[in-house]
């Protein structure tokens, strides 16, 4: 189950988040993804969980989808 988020962030700039609750990988695997994709552009972080073998890849994708459609739903970002 993914909780969204939307907030303005401290520089001014629109920002999406989402949240993902009860899944059941442990923290230190999901951190091992989400260091590796971290700053990256969108589609090449989706590229790079897509190919992943990491069991946390697709709660990650989950979450990822779930920012994209809450920024494109609540700021009309493309």
């Amino acid at each position: 189950m993914a909780t969204e988020k939307a907030t303005t962030s401290a520089s001014g700039g629109k920002e999406a988040k989402a949240f993902a609750r009860y899944i059941h990988v442990g923290p230190r695997k999901v951190r091992l993804l989400a260091d590796m994709i971290r700053k990256g552009p969108v589609d090449q972080a989706l590229e790079q969980l897509k190919f992943s073998s990491k069991q946390a890849a697709l709660p990650l994708i989950k979450v990822i989808n779930s920012a994209i459609a809450n920024a494109v739903h609540n700021f009309n970002l493309k």
